[in-house]
């Protein structure tokens, strides 16, 4: 059996027990926030080791390189963090 969870992003990712924990949100088809745009709504928490959450990071790592190659994402200006997710 193959369940497939669809997520908006991630909200928090934290080391706890030994184990990394990404909190997954989606976006609400009702609530708005206070500046009127889809409320974030805790969804799921995906729970792994640490060596396979770098594991991903790394299959992610390699994606981003495919997406920038093809134009499908642009580089952050040097110096740019990503935005920060704010509930």
């Amino acid at each position: 059996m193959s369940d497939k969870i669809y997520c908006d992003g991630i909200s928090n990712i934290a080391l706890v027990g030994g184990m990394v924990r990404l909190d997954l949100f989606t976006l609400s088809p009702t609530a708005k926030d206070k500046n009127g745009r889809p409320a974030m709504e805790f969804l799921t928490q995906l729970v792994m080791p640490p060596d396979s959450f770098l594991q991903g990071l790394g299959a992610m790592q390699s994606l981003v390189q495919q997406l920038k190659e093809k134009g499908v994402v642009r580089p952050l200006p040097q110096g740019e963090d990503a935005p920060e997710v704010k509930q």
